[in-house]
């Protein structure tokens, strides 16, 4: 899945939402994504798991220009 902010639009959120991953062993859960955060006007890039109650647990945030290497 990609999602592009090519276009400058002030504020402009994407949401990516997977289906349910039932993890057993939280401890040994993992998920891999790859992202590439270029430009002067970056905004934050946030991962959220979602409980079993509901609530979202933020795991990961990133804010501004980012290139990650391969």
């Amino acid at each position: 899945m990609v999602t592009y902010a090519s276009y400058k639009r002030n504020m402009a959120t994407a949401r990516l939402i997977s289906g349910l991953i039932d993890v057993v062993d939280e401890g040994s859960a993992c998920l891999r994504f790859y992202y590439h955060m270029h430009g002067s006007d970056m905004g934050t890039l946030n991962v959220y798991v979602k409980n079993k109650d509901g609530s979202l647990l933020k795991k990961l945030t990133i804010s501004g220009l980012y290139v990650m290497n391969s």
